[in-house]
Parts: structure tokens; C-alpha cells; sequence
């Protein structure tokens, strides 16, 4: 991105602001990126929105994850048996990672304003999962959509969705004993 010299002052006085207001915020290297122009530092432009797509993905993930809850729920003791209750929660996603601190962003949103709620754990630090977590949750939402879902997921639908969560060596799912 350009920005040209009275951009990169206008923003440099406003990261100064931010220095006085939050003074362990990184601000002091954002406004040094930015007094000197070092353009392939720049943290700026379009790619901190949400577009419509990448919202919906969001949804997605989190219907999965409510669907899970409440289907592991309704299980049997038996049903129940193998299954990592850790596995059926949303586990949120990486606030270091830029494509996904923007879902996880939307998600706290959609938290705040009454949707989605039973994905939210006050346990797990407002949803920052601490690593990445995007294509495990794609996987699980591919495996969702192969389950014949009728409100309710059976146990062997569950576990089909858990385990798309993570790839065996070959790219291929892990398959359970």
C-alpha cells in the first residue's frame, strides 16, 4: 500500500496517541514502520475486513459445533464411550493468524449479540485457540455436509466430523479402530 507523506504523519501522530493510551501495544513499532516508510511493514488496507463469504464460513463452523454439542449430548452413556467431550467444542480461533484473528473477531460479535452462544467457553480466553485452526474446522464442516443431518448427528456421524478435524500422514482422515 502507498501512502503518501502526510498520510504516514497523520497516522504516525495517531499510533503516538495509541502509545500514551496502551504503551505495551506494539504501537512504537507501527509508528516507526510507518515515519519511515517501510511500505512491506505496513499493516493496513482491506485485508482486516469481513467479507459476506468469509462470515458465512464462520456461521458454518459454528453450526457444525452446535450441532455437535447438542447431538454428543443427547448420546447415550454407551454412545458416548471414546468420545472426548473436548472434541465436540469449539476450541476458537488463532488470534495470531491474520485471516483467522478476523474470524475470531466476527465470532466475539456474534457472542456479544446473543448468537451462537452455546459455542462460547468462558474456559478457553474469549475464544483464542493459540494455534491455527481454520483448516481443521473446513474439514469438519465437509465431513458435516456428507452426514445425513436431520437436526441430530448419530455417534458414527460425530466421530466422522471429529475426525476430519485432524489429516492422517498420506492427507487421508484418521480412521478409529
Amino acid at each position: 500500500m502507498k501512502l503518501d507523506q502526510y498520510q504516514r504523519t497523520v497516522l504516525a501522530n495517531q499510533y503516538r496517541i495509541l502509545e500514551k493510551l496502551d504503551p505495551d501495544g506494539g504501537w512504537d513499532q507501527k509508528r516507526e514502520v510507518i515515519e519511515s516508510g517501510y511500505e512491506g511493514e505496513y499493516d493496513l488496507g482491506d485485508s482486516e475486513t469481513l467479507s459476506a463469504e468469509e462470515g458465512n464460513e464462520v456461521g458454518d463452523i459454528l453450526t457444525v459445533f452446535r450441532v455437535l454439542k447438542y447431538s454428543y449430548r443427547d448420546l447415550s452413556t454407551d454412545e458416548k464411550d471414546g468420545i472426548d467431550p473436548a472434541d465436540v467444542r469449539f476450541a476458537g480461533f488463532d488470534a495470531n493468524d491474520r485471516k483467522e484473528c478476523k474470524y475470531l473477531g466476527y465470532t466475539r460479535f456474534l457472542w456479544k449479540t446473543g448468537r451462537f452462544t452455546e459455542s462460547r467457553d468462558d474456559d478457553h480466553d474469549g475464544g483464542n485457540s493459540h494455534m491455527e485452526m481454520l483448516g481443521s474446522y473446513r474439514r469438519m464442516v465437509a465431513a458435516y455436509r456428507r452426514c445425513v443431518v436431520q437436526g441430530k448427528l448419530t455417534r458414527a456421524d460425530v466421530l466422522a466430523i471429529i475426525d476430519a478435524r485432524s489429516v492422517g500422514r498420506l492427507g487421508e482422515p484418521n480412521q478409529r479402530p
